[in-house]
């Protein structure tokens, strides 16, 4: 295994990416998702994660200093809290579970009550939300409810237990997939 400075080669870098293997690969669509290596081939996988490690290279020194150039999701984007009235039913619970945490990461600048009212609208649609899974997913169990647990969680870091646990009660009670039973028994405990 190699420490330290890589001897950069302007051969092997063209030959890398001019390969009639790479090529095929390509035009056929062949290639798996990028991170998958440790599934198509673990040893060679472990290896190169190694070497990178352990080496660097006159890219690696040019970049120093500069942001990863990956793309990635935006750290925050704005909820949008406008739900049309005649939206389905899926498309609100969808709606509302992406608005959730982003209004409760602003808590601090807009308070809370918007993260609670969107919580409640949720909850709300709980039942109708529950019909409409059940009748195009049939072979599925529910998903988590983000307005159940989110609620939850801010009723108790109020002191509100009892509360809290009947929420989870209710999402028990509705199918609603989660951690409830743990939930009402550290709620118990408080």
């Amino acid at each position: 295994m190699k420490f330290g400075f890589r001897v950069p080669s302007l051969k092997k870098r063209i030959s890398a990416r001019t390969s009639w293997k790479r090529v095929v690969r390509h035009s056929m669509g062949v290639k798996a998702p990028r991170g998958m290596g440790m599934l198509t081939n673990p040893k060679r996988a472990l290896y190169n994660k190694v070497y990178r490690k352990t080496t660097f290279g006159i890219e690696d020194i040019a970049r120093v200093g500069k942001k990863n150039t990956r793309q990635s999701k935006p750290a925050f984007t704005e909820p949008v809290v406008q739900i049309s009235a005649s939206s389905p039913v899926l498309d609100k619970h969808f709606q509302l579970s992406e608005n959730i945490p982003l209004l409760y990461k602003k808590r601090e600048e807009e308070g809370l009550e918007k993260t609670i009212e969107a919580c409640k609208q949720q909850i709300d649609l709980a039942l109708q939300a529950k019909a409409e899974f059940l009748k195009e997913y049939p072979w599925q169990p529910l998903p988590s409810h983000r307005g159940y647990e989110q609620f939850a969680i801010i009723l108790d870091k109020q002191g509100r237990f009892d509360e809290a646990i009947n929420i989870c009660e209710q999402a028990k009670a509705e199918g609603w997939a989660g951690d409830w039973d743990k939930r009402i028994e550290r709620y118990k405990v408080k």
